[in-house]
């Protein structure tokens, strides 16, 4: 495991760059065509340049990184029922052919998106590319100006990464089969443990790449749980809201595959134990002999 040198510690100024042009990339994606994919990708960066802030802070705090924290928050928040509805409406357009007698909830859905589109149109003018120019340019400069290297400039950043895995562990052991909200967390506190080994790797420590690829798979199958129970929660709603149309069909459907997905996910919870340290002063578990 490599420390880094003189050399790479300007590498969070770097990564700051890279993570700001596609989060503007994203952004001006979304304005071009507000689709689920233009939507889910700006939601990504958003999380992307927020975990950065975390190892930013743990190094270089300033005031200007909360108030792109803020500014950040805001608009995954203003997003959420948009994505929701998004992901909702790719999940039945899938099966439709085969479940017509759900067109009706698709109809339903499809008004309430072009709503959600206006709402957030609000939200994502209000914060203006401009405005978020104004809060990293100075983060950038003010990290190009640190003399933390070597030794101390890891210690601080995996002791961020050890924080965030320290709640996945917590997450991991407290899941149980009857609480699908169990899942949901431990999927978030992962998203954010990867997201960080993501930018701190390789500069401050090789992570191994099939430990990351696994990593994903059991996230995408996490993400999977949390849209279909999204799904199952519109589809009972809509269903005590107009009883005429036939969605039990469809609610069996997702309902099978979301017990087939969670006992995935619980059959292979173990793993998240041996993605990282235990603790800052035990060995990673892929250096182990």
């Amino acid at each position: 495991m490599e420390t880094p040198s003189s050399a790479d510690t300007n590498f969070l100024s770097q990564v700051l760059l890279l993570r700001w042009q596609d989060f503007q990339l994203r952004y001006q994606a979304y304005h071009q065509e507000p689709s689920e994919e233009s939507v889910h990708d700006l939601r990504v960066a958003s999380r992307r340049l927020l975990s950065l802030t975390e190892l930013i802070r743990a190094v270089a705090p300033m005031p200007k990184l909360k108030t792109l924290r803020k500014y950040l928050k805001t608009l995954l928040d203003g997003f959420d029922e948009l994505h929701d509805t998004q992901i909702v409406l790719v999940m039945l357009e899938e099966i439709l052919e085969e479940h017509c007698e759900i067109e009706p909830f698709v109809i339903v859905l499809e008004k309430r998106e072009k709503r959600y589109l206006r709402e957030v149109e609000k939200v994502v003018d209000e914060i203006s590319l401009a405005a978020l120019q104004r809060k990293v340019v100075p983060i950038q400069e003010r990290l190009m100006t640190i003399s933390l290297t070597g030794a101390p400039l890891k210690e601080h950043l995996l002791g961020v990464v050890d924080e965030a895995y320290a709640l996945a562990q917590t997450r991991a052991a407290a899941l149980r089969v009857e609480e699908v909200a169990t899942i949901h967390r431990l999927r978030i506190s992962l998203k954010k443990f990867r997201y960080l080994i993501e930018i701190i790797s390789p500069e401050t420590i090789e992570y191994p790449p099939e430990l990351m690829t696994r990593l994903r798979a059991y996230q995408t199958l996490m993400g999977d749980i949390q849209d279909i129970d999204v799904l199952l929660e519109s589809l009972n709603d809509f269903g005590k809201k107009h009883r005429q149309v036939p969605v039990q069909g469809v609610a069996e459907y997702f309902q099978s595959l979301q017990k087939q997905n969670i006992a995935t996910v619980l059959a292979e919870a173990d793993f998240v134990f041996a993605l990282w340290r235990k603790t800052p002063s035990t060995g990673f578990p892929w250096l182990a002999s």
